[in-house]
């Protein structure tokens, strides 16, 4: 294993991630701030074929083959081995764990190989198995190898949450310490870059609502149909209904591509698969919605938030955290396509209440989960 840009009088900071496209999209902004104090920066992740693209920006990194969900039990004592070695080898001063997977396996070979570093974890969600009401093996599992990364890390380990109910939960399970537990909302999203310029956004009559996810069912796109199906008799030609997101055939919860086509309704319910243009989409988007049943801290409504969107999303960890009622936008219970329906209809027959309520969540989305805001909050974790 080669060190390529190694300042060895300079402190260093591991990322340890899932796989390399999550590292781009939710914690590059932080790394690049790093490397501007100084610190060397080593990034693990499965690389997926974007994990080259880091070293442009004097990033070091390692392919870790940590797969999502269950994934690979040869795979994952491989991982844990190479992350022992190096903690052991090259003594990072930071290492950040992101990710169910990175949290456990990192965890203990820090523990371990390297009981000097400062542990910080950051949990980004509970993911598809705690959002099952009956337990499973797969959840009795995952508790359990977190609790023994617990007992094996080090004692100061910290744990950064998103919500207070992923926070409660991790405590009241003996995994986090309550002294040791912070909350930042998200990885931020960057308030300069999403943002609305006045009288940008298209008032022509017809409004428009995005769901923005990717296709699973346990972000609410079958609620997000049905309510659109519901008000296509009342809003026919004044709304334009989108969903925004690729298939993601890896998760449990994952549509097809054939099911979710089979949603669409010419002129009014359109599907317009992956996007990597957010800006753009959410700037033509008046009421963004998200139905997830649980988040960490759902990415996409923060930046319809930036964009000045009135938000509808459900009364959920992670969600709930986005939305002031009645103030930037509604929440909606879990699986409730009817109160979903009535509230965009609400909002579609009042123009000066969404504008108002878009005003509100840029406002709010600056004050509480700017990037700017997240990266000084996690700096001061690693320098505390």
């Amino acid at each position: 294993m080669t060190i390529l840009k190694f300042n060895k009088q300079a402190k260093t900071i591991c990322f340890v991630v899932n796989v390399d496209y999550f590292f781009i999209s939710h914690r590059l902004p932080l790394a690049i701030e790093a490397i501007g104090r100084g610190y060397n920066i080593i990034v693990f992740a499965r690389n997926t074929g974007f994990l080259r693209d880091l070293e442009r920006f004097g990033i070091n990194v390692h392919d870790l083959p940590l797969g999502r969900g269950r994934g690979n039990g040869i795979n994952d004592i491989f991982s844990l081995m190479k992350l022992s070695y190096f903690y052991f080898r090259y003594k990072p001063n930071i290492v950040h764990h992101i990710t169910a997977k990175a949290v456990i396996y990192g965890t203990i070979a820090a523990g371990v190989f390297n009981r000097r570093c400062k542990v910080v974890n950051s949990v980004t969600g509970l993911g598809y198995v705690f959002m099952q009401k009956d337990p499973s093996f797969t959840k009795s599992i995952t508790l359990c190898l977190l609790k023994i990364a617990a007992f094996l890390g080090t004692q100061n380990a910290l744990f950064v949450f998103q919500n207070k109910d992923d926070q409660k939960l991790y405590i009241d399970s003996g995994i986090a310490k309550p002294r040791l537990s912070h909350i930042i909302p998200g990885a931020g999203v960057d308030e300069s870059y999403y943002s609305l310029e006045p009288n940008s956004r298209i008032e022509d009559g017809m409004v428009v609502v995005t769901f923005l996810a990717r296709m699973l069912k346990d972000k609410g796109v079958l609620e997000f149909v049905e309510s659109a199906i519901s008000l296509k008799e009342q809003l026919f030609g004044k709304v334009f209904f989108r969903l925004v997101g690729g298939v993601d055939l890896d998760n449990p919860a994952a549509l097809t591509e054939n099911e979710v086509l089979s949603f669409v309704v010419q002129d009014y319910l359109v599907w317009e698969g992956h996007r990597t243009d957010v800006k753009e989409v959410y700037k033509n988007t008046h009421i963004a919605c998200l139905l997830s049943y649980r988040e960490g801290m759902p990415k996409s409504l923060i930046e319809a938030m930036a964009m000045s969107c009135a938000i509808i999303t459900t009364d959920a960890p992670g969600c709930r955290e986005c939305v002031d009622e009645g103030i930037n936008g509604y929440l909606v219970p879990v699986r409730d396509s009817e109160l979903l329906a009535q509230r965009i209809l609400e909002l579609v027959n009042d123009r000066d209440k969404r504008e108002c309520m878009g005003r509100a969540s840029r406002d709010k989305m600056v004050k509480t989960m700017s990037l700017s805001r997240v990266i000084e909050q996690t700096f001061a974790l690693y320098e505390s």
